[in-house]
């Protein structure tokens, strides 16, 4: 009892919205990757060999989510050159090519990129629980 004499009953429900929660995390987290690999593919480009912009053309963002009931358990994106000559281009930065091609161009943008996927991730979550 109150010192008024009166008595108070206070009530708190809780809600459980995980499945709910669950998909928003999936949808930005699919969301954020997506856009990763896509820019990745963007700053891969700026340094493959080009002669006729058949390599460049073959470049392709490809995105499978695996799930596990109502959660996504796997997300992966690839980034990939679809060219019978790709990987050995790829593989063999000695070769002289010319204007700003270079070998190994998609694995030097990864590197250049690592920190930013992580942030990229994070960003997409905060924006899903409107964090600022």
């Amino acid at each position: 009892m109150n010192p008024g004499g009166i008595a108070t009953i206070h009530v708190t429900r809780w809600y459980w919205w995980g499945s709910r929660v669950s998909a928003a995390v999936d949808k930005g987290s699919t969301m954020a990757m997506e856009e990763e690999g896509e820019d990745l593919l963007e700053t891969a480009n700026r340094h493959v060999p080009y002669e006729d912009g058949v390599l460049m053309a073959s470049g392709d963002v490809d995105s499978d989510v695996d799930r596990v009931g109502f959660a996504a358990a796997n997300i992966e994106v690839a980034v990939s050159y679809d060219t019978e000559y790709a990987v050995k281009l790829h593989e063999h930065p000695e070769f002289h090519f010319q204007g700003s091609g270079e070998g190994k161009w998609l694995e030097h943008a990864l590197q250049k990129k690592d920190i930013t996927f992580i942030a990229a991730i994070a960003s997409a979550l905060m924006k899903v629980f409107r964090l600022p």
